[in-house]
């Protein structure tokens, strides 16, 4: 299972819970799955994008793979991702039918019957599923956001894990792949509305990683229920 931790990509998500309500927040371990290959209509080749090996830790998202020049016999192509809000990343450059691997994404464009052109692509979309974190434990604490290291307090304001007895108060699902916050309305009362740091650390064996950070941002509850 260590291995399985490995494979977690670090992320940060902040939170704002309120002092009059459980706070019931998750964490999804998301890992990159095997991608749709599409052909790009207007192509003149029949060649293809295979043998693609996507490992856990790739960026997930759509790669673009286009026929970029032919020349002395061989035909290039470049590698890139898209972005959100438009543009690309170019990732690398290629030539069919030779391996290439890079961002954990392994690849092999071959020729088909009819040969590429230039511009001739395909799209590569990488989803993301829910990674089985079965058997790792989780621990998070809470401390007030002070900005600098040399004033960082050393009270711990509010701690969860998933091996707090006699109730659990972060719960592991396993191969749901999420890990869901526990704490009742009660316990969030005690907690003085402020700004605060927190992060989640994993551990399995000798393997202890920080998978997720940010801010918990506990706010005055208005309303009071009998």
């Amino acid at each position: 299972m260590a291995s399985q931790i490995l494979n977690i990509i670090p992320r940060r998500q902040d939170f704002e819970i309120g002092t009059n309500e459980d706070w019931v927040d998750g964490f999804a371990f998301v890992v990159a799955s095997n991608p749709v290959e599409v052909a790009d209509p207007t192509n003149k080749g029949n060649g293809t994008v295979g043998v693609v090996t996507v490992q856990p830790y790739a960026p997930l998202g759509t790669y673009r793979v286009v026929i970029t020049d032919i020349e002395a016999g061989a035909t290039f192509y470049s590698l890139s991702l898209l972005q959100v809000g438009g543009g690309a990343s170019d990732l690398a450059r290629g030539v069919v039918g030779a391996p290439l691997a890079v961002n954990g994404i392994s690849l092999t464009v071959k020729q088909g019957t009819t040969a590429f052109a230039v511009d001739d692509g395909f799209s590569l979309s990488v989803l993301g599923v829910l990674q089985d974190i079965s058997g790792i434990r989780f621990d998070m604490q809470l401390r007030r956001s002070l900005g600098t290291a040399s004033d960082y307090p050393a009270t711990v304001i509010l701690s969860a894990s998933t091996a707090a007895l006699p109730i659990p108060s972060l719960v592991n699902s396993g191969a749901g792949g999420t890990v869901n916050i526990a704490l009742p309305a009660a316990t969030m009362r005690g907690v003085a509305p402020a700004l605060y740091d927190y992060d989640l650390i994993a551990r399995e064996g000798s393997v202890t990683r920080r998978v997720f950070s940010g801010t918990a941002n506990i706010v005055p509850g208005v309303t009071r229920v009998a």
